[in-house]
């Protein structure tokens, strides 16, 4: 999976987020951005920069600037837990969070699709358990029943 897809997936899915009325659906998508920003941050591809105040609400986000090996650095905000309250808490004049506008722009739909792969953990690979049978069965190599030892040779007339 391409990184860049998923860095401006994630874009479309954070822009779209702020616009959607549905409660719902608002839900999932948040946690679907948490989801891929926390796996994102496990691969070292996202770093949690400190605790921000915006300036038209009162609670305090965590920063996390999001880059990968071709593309720039992405600024994106999510609710603090509580191991990220120990974070510095960063000026406001100090930083601008202005993303720039990706290569890529794919539809909500995609978008939605590709991060939900990227986030998915790959199921556990079953153990194949094969006994080997230690009766052997006779089995001839022959389909004739005439020659067949197993059952007694009936002529059809």
């Amino acid at each position: 999976m391409d990184i860049s897809f998923i860095i401006s997936a994630l874009y479309v899915v954070d822009v779209l987020l702020k616009r959607e009325e549905d409660h719902l659906k608002k839900q999932e998508l948040y946690q679907l951005k948490q989801k891929t920003i926390l796996k994102l941050q496990q691969k070292k591809l996202a770093e949690s920069l400190g605790l921000y105040q915006p300036t038209r609400s009162n609670d305090l986000v965590v920063v996390y600037r999001v880059s990968g090996p071709d593309t720039p650095d992405f600024y994106f905000f999510l609710l603090p837990t509580e191991k990220d309250l120990t974070l510095p808490l960063l000026e406001k004049r100090g930083f601008e969070f202005c993303n720039p506008k990706p290569k890529y722009v794919p539809a909500l739909y995609y978008a939605v699709a590709e991060l939900e792969k990227y986030t998915l953990e790959p199921p556990p690979k079953k153990r194949k358990n094969r006994r080997k049978s230690s009766i052997k069965q006779n089995r001839s190599i022959f389909v004739c029943r005439y020659l067949d030892d197993r059952q007694p040779f009936r002529p059809y007339y």
